[in-house]
Parts: structure tokens; C-alpha cells; sequence
């Protein structure tokens, strides 16, 4: 792992159906694009196995992946149309206890946004 480009192990919950395009493919931000994700169109991981979990229910798995995050922006809310982090950025970060998720309630999970998938190398299923 790089500790220049900020490289880190991350959970990534996913449907057991997802499985063949990833091994494949990777993860694709293509995918994204098509949910309404609460921190904008990217790949979302975290430290939690509970919040990946949330994303792979009732069938699906947790994968842990490489992911380089390099420079993160703190967000302080949800931001469904974001595409990419702001400028001088590579990634972005909903802050468990602070990223403000919905009027009055704070994000309970660490989650990182990746919005280039050649950023993110997955390892074990």
C-alpha cells in the first residue's frame, strides 16, 4: 500500500449478481450512475462490514478492495448529483459524526466516494 497516494484496504458491499461483471470488469462508476446515490455517482466503500452489508442485502457479498483515495474532501452533507470530488480533490469522505446526511442527522458510518474506477483494485470476495 502507498502511503504517498494514500492507498487503503476498504469494504465494498455489492448483490451476488454484480459478481461476474466485476471479476471482469472492476467496479464501474457506469453502475452508479444508475442509483441515486446519496454522496453523488461514484464508488462507495467503507471501514464498516455492517454499512457494506447494507449495500450487498438480502443476497449479496463484501469485497475488500484496494483503493487509492490520495487527497480526501470532507463532506459536510449529502450531495446526490456530484460526479467527481471538488477541485484539488480525489475522493471524498461522508465523516461518521459529522457529514450531515438528512436535516439533523449526522452519517453513523465511515464512507469514502472513489469517482474513478481505476482507482479501486478488488481482492477477496
Amino acid at each position: 500500500l502507498s502511503k504517498v497516494a494514500n492507498t487503503v484496504y476498504l469494504l465494498h458491499g455489492t448483490d451476488v449478481d454484480n459478481l461476474d461483471s466485476i471479476r471482469r470488469d472492476g467496479l464501474q462508476t457506469r453502475f452508479s450512475l444508475e442509483s441515486n446515490g446519496r454522496y453523488g455517482k461514484g464508488l462507495y466503500f467503507t471501514t464498516s462490514s455492517c454499512k457494506a452489508f447494507q449495500y450487498a442485502e438480502p443476497y449479496g457479498c463484501i469485497i475488500l478492495c484496494r483503493v487509492v483515495l490520495g487527497e480526501i474532501e470532507v463532506l459536510e452533507r449529502d450531495c446526490e448529483r456530484r460526479f467527481s470530488p471538488s477541485h484539488g480533490f480525489d475522493s471524498t469522505h461522508a465523516k461518521k459524526g459529522y457529514t450531515e446526511k438528512s436535516p439533523g442527522e449526522v452519517q453513523l458510518h465511515d464512507e469514502y466516494i472513489v469517482y474513478d474506477p481505476a482507482a479501486v483494485y478488488p481482492e477477496l470476495v
